[in-house]
């Protein structure tokens, strides 16, 4: 992640290219997808564009790295999000059912947060 977000900086990646890593059958592009993402967040501070593409990878991640890094750019760009977004999020979230062998151990954390601590859907 450290290397890609290198890149990042010196490479001036287009949304299409952003968007194809994202929906991209292999990891290592998912993951070079949302590294890209963390440091666009640094520039342009709103990747709510791609929150469409960012979900299925919280929703149905290969391995608890790229679910950890998708919750961290979905936790980033949740201020930015319309309240259609949000409610998307939150239903994505409440649907979502927890697998220690895909899902980061971050998930309970990060699942209160977006739902709040009255609901018990987060483990």
């Amino acid at each position: 992640m450290k290397s890609m977000r290198g890149q990042a900086q010196r490479a001036k990646y287009t949304s299409k290219e952003i968007r194809s890593f994202l929906l991209s059958n292999d990891e290592g592009e998912r993951l070079a997808g949302l590294a890209i993402l963390q440091w666009l967040e640094n520039v342009e501070h709103q990747n709510s564009r791609y929150f469409e593409h960012m979900l299925p990878l919280m929703r149905e991640p290969r391995s608890p790295f790229e679910h950890y890094h998708s919750l961290e750019r979905l936790k980033a760009v949740k201020p930015h999000l319309s309240s259609q977004q949000q409610d998307k999020l939150r239903e994505a979230v409440r649907n979502h059912r927890y697998d220690r062998n895909a899902d980061s151990n971050k998930w309970p954390d990060f699942c209160r947060w977006i739902l709040g601590e009255g609901e018990n859907k987060c483990e």
